[in-house]
């Protein structure tokens, strides 16, 4: 909690204005991000980059505007009875996008920033990763980061292979009644 304290103190000045549901309507729809439970009751937080509206907020969207959706959904995350009890899972539907095209939606600074949030912040355990629809980029990085990784991490981060596929696999650790319409 120190941790996630420490990181609303120093994004302060971006968080000023209250965070409302009409602050945060047209990241929403940028973004397109979801919130389901499991067969498990964990937490599963979707992102889609097919459906995203990647040169949107690329290119219009303020940065700031972005932090606040995030912070939003974070927050939805954080407070999740499910979540503090079952813990959550993260999926994200790559779309094949390409390397450059993925990094360069947010500038590397509020990248940063938003990593630290979710990925160092939370006092939320993050159960596994799915990552579908991956461009041949995510299989090199993956790997890439394997070394550096505890054996815990490695295991929690999963590419989903194209066979046996990602509907199967998502149908048998999520649930299929649990994935929302549409998702990769």
């Amino acid at each position: 909690m120190e941790a996630y304290a420490g990181w609303m103190e120093n994004n302060r000045k971006d968080l000023e204005e209250p965070l409302t549901v009409d602050s945060i309507r047209n990241a929403a729809k940028l973004w397109g991000m979801k919130i389901t439970h499991d067969k498990k009751g964990r937490l599963v937080w979707w992102i889609d980059l097919g459906t995203m509206g990647l040169e949107t907020i690329k290119k219009e969207l303020p940065h700031k505007d972005s932090l606040r959706y995030i912070v939003w959904q974070a927050h939805l995350v954080m407070l999740d009875a499910g979540a503090q009890q079952n813990g959550m899972i993260f999926a994200e539907a790559m779309a094949l996008k390409g390397m450059f095209e993925c990094f360069t939606v947010l500038p590397i600074d509020l990248g940063a920033k938003l990593d630290r949030l979710t990925i160092g912040c939370m006092p939320v355990k993050m159960k596994a990763c799915y990552i579908i629809h991956g461009a041949k980029w995510i299989h090199i990085v993956t790997a890439l980061m394997q070394p550096f990784l505890s054996n815990k991490m490695r295991q929690r981060i999963i590419v989903v292979p194209k066979t046996p596929g990602p509907q199967q696999i998502l149908d048998e650790e999520v649930g299929r009644d649990h994935i929302p319409a549409g998702f990769g």
